[in-house]
C-alpha cells in the first residue's frame, strides 16, 4: 500500500479519482449481476406460470360439461312452469300462449335478378340404363408382360449360357439361387 505521507497533491487527487472510478465500476458490476439474477428469476417464474396456466386450462377442460346443441327450433317457445301461485292440491300446468310468428314473410311478387337466373334449365336424370358389358368396353387392355416365367432348370441353363456360374441350393424345402457375378474364364 502506498503511504499517504509521501504523495503529492496531484497524487492525492489521482488516488481519489481512481477510488471513485473503482467504486463506480464495482457498482456497475454489482448492478449488472443483480439485474441478471432478477431476469433469470423472472424468466423461470414466467415459465412456471405459463406451464401452470396450461395445466389448469387442459385439466379443467376435461371436466367442463358443454351444453348439448339444441335440435331444430320449435314453433312454440318453451316457457318455465311457475307452480307457486297455484293451489298445491291442483298443481295444473298453465296453458301456454302461442308466441306470434315474427319471421319475415317472403314477397311473392319478387323475381330473381336476371344475372342470377340459370342460363339453361337444369338437367334431371331420372333413370340410367346400364350395359352389362360396359366395364369390359371401357377398361384398358393389359399389355403382355415384359418377363417370362421359367422353371429352375431353364434358369440354370440361361445363366450357364451367359457364362454366370450359378446353382440352386434347396434348404428346408425352399430353393435359393447361388451365383457369382464374375463370368467364367475359359
Amino acid at each position: 500500500m502506498i503511504d499517504d505521507a509521501n504523495l503529492s497533491r496531484e497524487g492525492e487527487r489521482r488516488k481519489e479519482a481512481i477510488l471513485i472510478l473503482a467504486k463506480q465500476a464495482g457498482k456497475r458490476r454489482r448492478d449488472r449481476r443483480v439485474a441478471t439474477r432478477w431476469g433469470i428469476m423472472m424468466m423461470f417464474c414466467a415459465g412456471g406460470l405459463f406451464a401452470t396456466w396450461q395445466i389448469v386450462i387442459t385439466e379443467t377442460a376435461r371436466f367442463v360439461q358443454h351444453a348439448p346443441t339444441p335440435h331444430l327450433p320449435t314453433r312454440e317457445p318453451v316457457l318455465p312452469i311457475d307452480n307457486k301461485g297455484q293451489n298445491p292440491a291442483v298443481r295444473q300446468q298453465p296453458e301456454f300462449v302461442k308466441a306470434p310468428d315474427r319471421r319475415i314473410q317472403p314477397a311473392r311478387d319478387l323475381q330473381r335478378a336476371p344475372h342470377l337466373q340459370p342460363a339453361r334449365p337444369p338437367v334431371v336424370i331420372s333413370k340410367i340404363k346400364t350395359d352389362p358389358g360396359l366395364r369390359q368396353k371401357l377398361s384398358i387392355a393389359r399389355k403382355a408382360p415384359l418377363w417370362e416365367k421359367i422353371d429352375d432348370q431353364l434358369l440354370i441353363e440361361e445363366l450357364r449360357l451367359g457364362q454366370i456360374p450359378a446353382g440352386l441350393a434347396i434348404v428346408a424345402g425352399k430353393s435359393q439361387l447361388i451365383y457369382h457375378d464374375r463370368p467364367l474364364s475359359h
